[in-house]
């Protein structure tokens, strides 16, 4: 490409005119949400405190990585 194919006087502003989400940015992650079991309202993970059944026992995951199905 030269100069007069980007349409510029500047001989490198087609090598560094590649849109922002080609250099290299990681895209935004969504946040997960998760329905509280007590009042059913839809919040972000981070806010709620997740709950595990441990050999029946309803026991705090302050973690999150205590195996089998969570509750938040």
């Amino acid at each position: 490409m030269t100069a007069h194919d980007a349409g510029t006087d500047r001989p490198d502003a087609a090598l560094h005119s590649a849109p922002a989400h080609d250099l290299g940015a990681a895209p935004a992650r969504p946040t997960p949400v998760r329905t509280c079991v007590g009042c059913r309202k839809r919040s972000p993970a981070d806010s709620l405190l997740r709950v595990v059944a441990v050999n029946g026992v309803v026991t705090p995951d302050l973690r999150r990585r205590l195996p089998g199905r969570g509750a938040w």
